[in-house]
This record gives structure tokens, C-alpha cells and sequence, in this order.
């Protein structure tokens, strides 16, 4: 608790001052540590006002997730948004299915990692979930467009063809809006699902 401005003699000796912005006037306390708050400070609860600082001491106690959670829900997510975004790239899916399919993927990715860590919250697991599918729909979506491209490749000069350049890939890749709308749907549907549920 920060300490209040010395008073002037413009000021009475009663004046009382927000423990996190000292320079703006105050009469409200928190109800739990007695600490003046200004009105930005203030979070409103069924027992009245609290500072920011109680607010998250009591949720807190409600977040029990690990940081191994935490890699499980982004590698799981991941390994699902991988094989969902390199089928629909594979299979060049046209964007109506991809927009259809998005939501209900997304709730799947929502519900099922979850349950390997037995519910277990966090204050950022829906951003894990939302990471691990970005970053695995957009690698399955690589390797999909890496083996379809290498294919043709080698079909069209033989075995002598080792490896392609990474920019005709994601070059190829950035142009499929399926696949991407895909994934950006599912991310958004298990972010949101999952912060409702919380």
C-alpha cells in the first residue's frame, strides 16, 4: 500500500488518496483490505466493492491448472487442428465446408483436451487452446501443401528432387482460404466456448 501525498494547507488533513494512481482523490475502501481505490480501481462484487488486487487472490483460488496443463491443452489442440487443417488443405475443401465445419471443431477442441487435464482451470487456458490450434492447423496445413507440391515435382522431374524452396510453400499455402478460415473459425469457437463454460 502505497503511501498518501502529504497534505498542503489547501488540502484538509483528512484527504484521502488511491493506493495505485496517488494523485486522484478518494473516499471508497476496499471491503476486504481496507485500501483506497478511485473508481477505475473499484471491481463491484456481490459483497460490495474490491480492489483489483483482492479480486485476483480469490480467483486465484479457483485456477489450479499446472504449466504442464498448459503444454498438454496447446499440444493436444494442436495435434487435432494439425490433421483437421491438413485434410481440408489435402482435400482442397471448398470454403462452405470450411465455414460449416469451423464451429463444431472448434467445440470439439474445446471439450476433449480439457478432459486430459480433468477440468482443471487456468487464468489462460482458452488462450492456450486458441494458440495450439493456430499453431498446429498451420503446420498440418504446411506439411499438406509440402507433400501435394513434392509430388507433382517428382513427378514431373523424377527422383532427383530432394527438397522445395519454403516460400513457394507458404506461398501455395496463404493462397487456400479454406483451410484458414477452417482454423481461424475452430480457434475462435474454442476460445470463446471455453471461456463461456469458465
Amino acid at each position: 500500500m502505497s503511501a498518501t501525498p502529504a497534505t498542503t494547507p489547501e488540502q484538509p488533513a483528512d484527504t484521502h488518496f488511491c493506493a495505485l494512481h496517488p494523485t486522484r482523490e478518494t473516499e471508497l475502501r476496499c471491503n476486504k483490505c481496507e485500501r483506497y481505490m478511485c473508481s477505475e480501481c473499484a471491481v463491484p462484487t456481490p459483497v460490495g466493492y474490491r480492489c483489483r488486487q483482492c479480486v485476483r487472490q480469490i480467483e486465484s483460488v479457483f485456477f489450479t491448472a499446472t504449466p504442464a496443463d498448459y503444454a498438454i491443452l496447446f499440444a493436444v489442440s494442436g495435434v487435432l487442428a494439425g490433421i483437421a487443417g491438413g485434410i481440408s488443405a489435402a482435400l482442397a475443401l471448398p470454403i462452405l465446408f470450411a465455414l460449416i465445419l469451423g464451429l463444431p471443431l472448434g467445440g470439439l477442441i474445446s471439450d476433449l483436451p480439457p478432459r486430459l487435464i480433468r477440468r482443471r482451470r487456468g487464468r489462460y487456458t482458452g488462450e492456450a487452446l486458441a494458440a495450439g490450434v493456430a499453431c498446429g492447423g498451420l503446420i498440418g496445413v504446411f506439411i499438406a501443401n509440402y507433400a501435394q507440391l513434392m509430388a507433382v515435382v517428382v513427378q514431373i522431374h523424377g527422383g532427383s528432387v530432394t527438397s522445395l524452396p519454403l516460400d513457394v510453400v507458404f506461398q501455395r499455402m496463404f493462397t487456400q482460404a479454406a483451410p484458414l478460415a477452417l482454423l481461424a473459425l475452430a480457434g475462435f469457437a474454442a476460445y470463446v466456448r471455453y471461456r463461456v463454460r469458465r
